[in-house]
């Protein structure tokens, strides 16, 4: 065995494993760790002495795995992929399509922002380490799959992963850009500006990476689209073998994903079956397959199978995908998405006609939330001001070819040209972007198109006639703008700068964004945007579907969206208001429904818990093969509709069950209030008070925690029946049998507060919980109150810290008398406004709790509450 060898499996072995323990590891701790070894480490039976500079490498070995290293150095995986088997260690300074990326993007695309730059590289490395080196592996098929952010810059990522593989041996580097020529061709742009150089799109204001005669460089097989020449893949004339025995460059092609049936003579037809019988049709079958790369944008779409039957003929593309794929001896699959719930629902178990389906085995990389990106954090909380509610039944009106345009798309509208005046006078001569959104058949694009024409026609007439009456409106709307978008205080270093307007100069940049303004459909009937032969600086973008994938409306600002799904993917990727708006963060408007704006708030819950748990299998260096992705489910809607290889099992492992509803009945509420009173008094003799105000309770027999939820009466917050399922299953296993108690308090009683006394030592003085802003009332006919998240972060514990071992349950006495949830309401104008006085009868403080679980560690497959795969 080469002392290389033996280093590396002390390392695997032995030195991996407790440098993983430490939370905050830093090169300090690697080398005391290190240099604490003896001369001689055992493992198993066997012995194996070890040196000074072997002790070096080995503190290399450890620098380089934790992103420590100095040095230019990644470990590339073969075979192995998470394991560490078949690691080698490879030089970057010697790979020249990554040097050449990574120079262009740092002089010219990212100038000034060093920091992007690295985020890119760093992520790309973690990437490039799961790929199999062809230089070292003969054979393999390896599938991976990169979660990214709706409008994030995946692009920009796997742009730079092509350098890297490109520098590591592979040859031949397919991009399927999508199902549209719109989005094609934008994914040919970024390619053709940052790798091949083909310049072919007339535009001066960008520059294109440049290559020396001597250099290897890449060929791609597609183009820009030119006149009626969609630039897509045709079989070129130099034959498949020519291709690649006549040259040591990189040959990319850009295609769009679709392929159909073939006949006799060929398996597919479209672009797919047209790059296949390239590949068939080759002169020499004797010579070896170059390396092939896919990579796989928008994965979830059009390349997952969708077929329902079990055992049936998968779809056409999924099959067409396969087929390419069998045709080479060294692949590696990659696919990126934000929205990857259809990929991790792929059945594992798929194989037809020998050809094993698109899961990928090998590894799941979620990308983080990169800095300056404008998300659903931002927009989807309670206090957002980026969003501007309409009525449910607007999408009839706005879609009705007879009735009138809606009072909420004409607020929308002044909203768009105000921030173009906004963004013009800061300075900001970028594309600005407006997209209308109402629905998915392409007949009510055309009716939202007319209606929005025909005022757009109107305000400009009446500008041009110096109507008094539109002057007025429009200063009035300019003020509600400028209002709004000044009361937005909660951005970093936020110091952005309105003009000063009168009446007569704002009637003026009026018409001037009014003329300068572009109204385009963009769906099946009218796929094109092309920024680069036509000027679309200010556009009004009215459409459907064609949207939501990858398209970019550059600048985006305001969207009007009334399209309800009910699919998580298919409602996330609508969210092309998600990305980057440095300058004009306080600009950006969503106008949507309250009930959509409800399933983003609930998807945002479902997005973060998936990538946690991706993150966390990825820190366990685990292959999805190893572990199941959990998603959340929900009453109405569905992760995707291609649900695959999912069956849905529920579990609580490191969740919070809380009370979120809350019943104004008397009898309940005293129900509740007895349960809580009873628990505390069974154990308060055992209390551990803090100096915040809360009491803690260590160590209880579990039978009282289930007694306490059997009895608390709560219908809506959680399903009881299914929540006590899961703690017999965890009890019965032996994984719980002892949880905590939290009592939380405030640490000072507030004026006018009734405090409660257990026993000689417990004071509780009781939080204070409103109603939800929004949508607390909604159910107050049936007498129920929505208080929203009745836990206090500071008292759930931290899992990433592993802080919980056993069950947490956190009682809360909620303040009657200073809550509003709790008091009398009368009518007034058609609304309920909380009174002053208590419920009849309410003379104490309700009870809610927060019941928070570890993780499961049981390995029968009930281990979450999340939609998950069990096809093992």
């Amino acid at each position: 065995m080469s002392v290389n060898t033996v280093l590396k499996k002390i390392y695997s072995v032995k030195l991996r494993p407790e440098l993983q323990a430490f939370q905050d590891l830093n090169k300090s701790d690697i080398n005391s760790i290190v240099n604490n070894l003896g001369g001689i480490v055992r493992i198993g039976r066997e012995e194996y002495r070890i040196s000074i500079e072997d002790k070096k490498k080995l503190i290399e070995f450890a620098l380089v795995d934790n992103g420590m290293s100095e040095t230019e150095h990644v470990y590339i995986r073969g075979g192995g992929f998470y394991r560490d088997d078949n690691e080698v260690l490879l030089d970057k300074k010697n790979w020249s399509y990554y040097h050449k990326h990574r120079d262009f993007i740092s002089d010219k695309i990212y100038k000034g922002k060093p920091q992007i730059v690295e985020s890119i590289d760093f992520e790309t490395d973690q990437i490039i380490k799961k790929i199999p080196n062809p230089t070292t592996n003969n054979e393999f098929l390896s599938k991976g799959l990169v979660v990214g952010y709706v409008q994030s810059g995946k692009t920009a990522n796997f742009t730079h992963l092509i350098s890297k593989a490109a520098s590591i041996g592979y040859k031949f580097i397919i991009i399927l850009g999508g199902m549209t020529n719109t989005l094609r061709v934008q994914t040919q742009y970024r390619v053709d500006r940052e790798l091949t150089g083909n310049d072919q799109y007339n535009d001066s204001r960008v520059s294109f990476v440049q290559w020396g005669r001597n250099e290897n460089q890449y060929r791609s097989l597609t183009q820009a689209k030119i006149g009626n020449d969609s630039g897509d893949f045709f079989a070129p004339v130099e034959n498949f073998t020519k291709r690649f025995s006549s040259t040591n460059d990189v040959t990319l092609a850009i295609i769009k994903k679709l392929a159909r049936t073939g006949s006799e003579y060929k398996a597919f037809g479209s672009v797919i079956g047209a790059l296949i019988n390239w590949v068939e049709n080759r002169s020499d079958k004797d010579s070896p397959m170059p390396p092939l790369m896919i990579i796989d944008d928008e994965a979830d779409q059009a390349s997952v199978d969708s077929n329902e039957i079990d055992d049936g003929d998968p779809t056409t593309i999924n099959h067409a995908i396969r087929y390419l794929m069998s045709l080479f001896t060294q692949v590696s699959y990659v696919g990126y998405t934000a929205t990857p719930f259809a990929n991790i629902f792929i059945d594992t178990s798929s194989i037809y006609k020998g050809l094993p389906d698109l899961y990928p085995d090998d590894f799941i990389y979620s990308l983080p939330e990169p800095k300056g990106y404008f998300g659903a954090k931002q927009f989807f909380n309670s206090e957002s001001l980026y969003i501007a509610t309409v009525p449910d039944l607007e999408k009839d009106d706005i879609n009705r070819a007879k009735s009138e345009i809606t009072s909420s798309v004409i607020c929308a509208l002044w909203d768009f040209i105000f921030s173009v005046i906004v963004r013009r006078f800061r300075g900001d001569k970028n594309n600005c972007g407006f997209m209308l959104h109402t629905d998915h058949r392409i007949t009510y694009h055309e009716v939202v198109f007319d209606k929005v024409e025909a005022y757009l026609l109107h305000v400009k007439t009446a500008i041009e006639s110096n109507d008094v009456n539109m002057r007025d409106f429009i200063f009035l709307e300019w003020k509600r703008f400028e209002d709004k978008a000044k009361n937005i205080s909660d951005l970093e270093n936020y110091n952005y700068a309105f003009p000063i307007v009168d009446k007569d100069s704002l009637f003026q940049k009026s018409l001037s964004v009014l003329e300068e303004l572009k109204v385009r459909v963009l769906n099946g009937d009218h796929d094109n945007l092309d920024y680069h032969n036509e000027d679309l600086s200010v556009l009004l973008c009215i459409g459907g579907t064609l949207m939501s994938r990858g398209v970019t409306i550059e600048g985006l600002t305001v969207s009007y969206y009334l399209r309800e799904s009910p699919r998580y993917d298919t409602l996330l990727q609508m969210g092309r208001w998600f990305g980057y708006r440095s300058g004009y963060e306080d600009l950006v408007r969503v106008y949507t429904t309250e009930t959509i704006l409800e399933y983003f708030e609930y998807i945002m819950t479902v997005e973060g818990d998936l990538r946690s748990e991706i993150s966390r299998y990825q820190k366990e260096r685990l292959t999805p093969r190893e572990f199941s992705p959990r998603v959340k489910a929900h009453m109405k809607m569905l992760p995707t509709a291609k649900m695959g290889g999912a069956s849905k099992q529920k579990s609580y492992s490191q969740q919070t069950v809380q009370t979120i509803y809350f019943s104004r009945e008397i009898s309940i509420l005293k129900n509740n209030h007895r349960v809580a009173t009873d628990m505390i008094n069974g154990v308060h003799q055992n209390s551990i008070r803090s100096d915040q105000g809360n009491y803690d309770f260590y160590d209880l027999p579990i039978n009282k925690l289930v007694m306490f939820i059997d009895k608390f009466r709560d219908s809506l917050s959680f399903d009881k029946a299914d929540l006590l399922r899961y703690l017999d299953i965890r009890i019965n296993s032996g994984e719980i049998q002892k949880f905590n108690l939290k009592i939380s308090g405030l640490k000072q009683k507030r004026e006018g507060s009734f405090s409660e006394e257990y026993g000689k030592d417990i004071y509780i003085n009781p939080v204070k919980r409103n109603a939800r802003a929004g949508t607390g009332w909604k159910n107050i006919n049936q007498k129920i109150v929505n208080i929203g998240v009745i836990s206090d972060s500071n008292d759930i514990p931290n899992y990433e810290k592993n802080d919980l071992n056993k069950p947490l349950l956190i009682l809360y006495s909620i303040d009657f008398i200073n809550s509003d949830a709790f008091k009398k309401r009368h009518i007034k104008e058609d609304n309920f406004i909380a009174g002053v006085d208590a419920l009849d009868g309410l003379n104490f403080n309700p009870k809610g709790f927060a019941l928070v679980f570890p993780v499961s560690q049981s390995k029968n497959g009930e281990t979450n509450y999340y939609q998950q795969i069990f096809s093992r």
